[in-house]
């Protein structure tokens, strides 16, 4: 996570908060972002396909539809 968080400061953004959380993925982050306060949710796609990703559920779809935030999907 540190290397992330670097990362992402050198580009002029700043972390407020990091935290690893146990639970359905899903709905650790919008637990997250409801209680932090977060504008937006960008997370990324996997690119399973249509099959395994309604098999195995996708973490980015139910983010986008169980969060009250905007959510970007990025490939």
């Amino acid at each position: 996570m540190k290397a992330a968080q670097n990362q992402v400061k050198a580009k002029g953004l700043k972390i407020v908060k990091a935290t690893v959380s146990r639970g359905d993925p899903a709905e650790e982050i919008v637990k997250f972002s409801k209680n932090n306060d977060i504008d937006m949710i960008v997370i990324g796609s996997r690119g399973l396909g249509q099959t395994k990703g309604i098999l195995l559920g996708s973490v980015s779809s139910k983010v986008c539809h169980l969060s009250e935030c905007t959510c970007v999907t990025v490939k």
